[in-house]
C-alpha cells in the first residue's frame, strides 16, 4: 500500500511488519498536510492518494486520524 502527497517528492510504502518514519521539519507544511487529510478523511478533495496494486481506494475507508491520543477511551 502506498500514500503519496502531491506536494512531496518520496512516497511513503506501508509493508507488514515495518514502520515508517515521516519527518516534517516545516511547520507549516506539517500543518497543511495534517489539515488536508483530515479534509480527505471527511469526504472532500485533497492533494492524497492512497493506492495498492496501482488501484487507488479511499482514504476515508482505511484511514483513522488521531489528533490527540489523550483524548482517547
Amino acid at each position: 500500500m502506498k500514500l503519496v502527497y502531491t506536494e512531496l517528492e518520496q512516497q511513503l510504502v506501508f509493508q507488514e511488519n515495518k514502520v515508517n518514519v515521516l519527518v516534517i521539519e516545516q511547520k507549516e507544511l506539517f500543518r497543511r498536510m495534517i489539515q488536508e487529510l483530515d479534509k480527505q478523511i471527511s469526504g472532500e478533495e485533497c492533494g492524497f492518494v492512497l493506492s495498492d496494486n496501482n488501484k487507488t481506494i479511499k482514504i476515508d475507508k482505511e484511514i483513522c486520524l488521531i489528533l490527540n491520543p489523550f483524548a482517547l477511551d
